[in-house]
């Protein structure tokens, strides 16, 4: 330090390590700065100096407003664990006074049972006038705890006081499975979407924002395009319904039958209602003889049908077109629903030298 040069201006210059002042010119010196302490807040006015203040325990006091994470000590506080506060009004548990030392928490989300010392981050204690007496940061205090209840050595709690009880346990969202991934129902965690019951069902406004709307059962209310208030039911359409679905078939087309065989042909009814039957004989004599014949699918030993010809047959022709049977060209409209899973047209041959010819059409319904 230069000679002549004031002691007492430079007297906060002290060496490093050292508790006084030195002159030594080669020595390195350092400045010390001071605070002080009041229980009372001063009032300062317009290029007012003065002192920087000091907590009760020697901490520079300083206000802050901090958004996202800090770290404090090596310690991250993150909004991403769970909240409790005093009402539990926008937090995830309920935090209450329950002695000088101690709070008691209660209220836990889905999923957690109690909150250990070591899921603690922060703790703020809030007067009746909403200013915070102090925050207690887990790498300053020896916190203990038996789950719901949280004891803080050297706290001063009294009963008027809340709590912020800042944790770092995740919540599910920081630990959701994606889609594909191997779930463990033990273990993993999922995205639970919520919904919201309303039971005098008040709406939004139009271009609004909104929750999914749940019934007191927790069914998700869904009403489409189709929806009709009147009768409170879904309008459906049914593009080409099967009622106007049909099948057309020639049966057979054929001459030259000369044969006294009956012929049998084979009209498969299964999954169809009405069919529409067209005889069309062009023999020599017209005394062929045409009759319809019904079978149900199991034959006579109760066996599915191997195929339409070894099933157990019946004449139906009466039965279902009021005439016993027919020798000349003949439409037959059985508009009323029938139930065979097969019909067969039975042409009986009259004989002699007629040569058989006839075409069998059908329309059929489902």
């Amino acid at each position: 330090m230069a000679e002549g040069l004031s002691g007492r201006k430079y007297a906060s210059l002290v060496e490093d390590n050292k508790t006084a002042a030195e002159a030594d010119i080669n020595t390195a010196h350092g400045n010390v700065l001071a605070g002080i302490y009041t229980s009372a807040t001063p009032t300062l006015g317009n290029l007012d100096f003065g002192f920087l203040r000091l907590t009760v325990d020697g901490k520079l006091m300083t206000d802050a407003s901090i958004s996202g994470d800090m770290n404090v000590d090596n310690t991250s506080l993150s909004t991403d664990g769970y909240t409790g506060k005093a009402s539990g009004t926008n937090a995830d548990f309920t935090t209450a006074y329950a002695a000088a030392t101690q709070i008691l928490l209660s209220s836990f989300p889905s999923g957690v049972t109690a909150v250990n010392a070591d899921d603690v981050v922060s703790i703020q204690q809030v007067a009746t006038d909403g200013s915070v007496t102090n925050t207690y940061t887990r790498d300053d205090i020896t916190l203990t705890s038996d789950g719901t209840t949280l004891t803080v050595a050297g706290a001063t709690f009294v009963g008027t006081d809340t709590f912020i009880v800042t944790t770092n346990i995740a919540r599910p969202s920081s630990g959701a499975d994606v889609d594909g991934a191997a779930f463990n129902d033990l273990t993993d965690k999922g995205q639970v979407v919520m919904g919201f019951y309303d039971a005098g069902e008040v709406g939004i406004s139009d271009a609004a924002k909104g929750a999914i709307a749940i019934d007191d059962k927790r069914h998700v209310l869904v009403k489409t395009d189709g929806y009709d208030t009147g009768t409170d039911s879904i309008k459906t359409f049914e593009v080409s319904p099967i009622s106007e679905r049909y099948v057309v078939e020639t049966i057979v087309d054929t001459t030259g039958e000369n044969t006294t065989d009956d012929y049998w042909y084979y009209i498969d009814m299964r999954g169809y209602r009405t069919a529409t039957i067209h005889f069309i004989t062009t023999s020599a004599d017209g005394t062929d003889t045409m009759t319809l014949e019904g079978s149900v699918d199991p034959t006579a030993d109760g066996t599915p049908l191997a195929g339409p010809t070894t099933g157990d047959y019946a004449d139906v022709t009466f039965a279902l077109t009021g005439t016993a049977s027919y020798t000349a060209d003949e439409m037959m409209i059985l508009d009323t629903p029938i139930a065979f899973a097969w019909l067969a047209v039975k042409i009986s041959r009259a004989g002699g030298t007629n040569v058989g010819e006839w075409a069998i059409h059908v329309k059929k319904q489902y």
